[in-house]
């Protein structure tokens, strides 16, 4: 189990990647697509064609983890995009991605007043 704090930094790829890239492909992706550095200790979330699944990327000093998670029941609502692009996620994000949750509440807070 991987441990998520507000110190640590997220970025996610909007678009599709193709899954079956492993630690090496996404790493060299990052850097030559991106021009982010693999190396920074960040978590970088990938997700293919199918809603049901996604990759992490993380180096943690010693070594890459590459995470592989699958919603039994569900599907991830992934951010889509016509150009992959990377962006950052804060902590909240994460988590609600983690659980299958939209990246954003669709709740809007109503302008109108309310009468009581």
């Amino acid at each position: 189990m991987i441990r998520l704090t507000e110190e640590d930094s997220y970025y996610i790829v909007y678009g599709k990647t193709d899954l079956r890239k492993g630690i090496d492909t996404l790493a060299i992706l990052l850097q030559h697509d991106f021009n982010h550095d693999p190396f920074d200790g960040a978590y970088y979330f990938f997700c293919g064609s199918r809603s049901d699944r996604f990759k992490i990327l993380h180096w943690d000093g010693e070594g890459f983890q590459l995470i592989y998670k699958r919603l039994e029941n569900g599907k991830v609502h992934w951010p889509r995009a016509n150009q992959a692009c990377l962006e950052p996620m804060s902590l909240m994000e994460v988590t609600r991605l983690l659980k299958g949750f939209p990246l954003k509440s669709s709740i809007s807070v109503s302008s109108k007043k309310l009468f009581y």
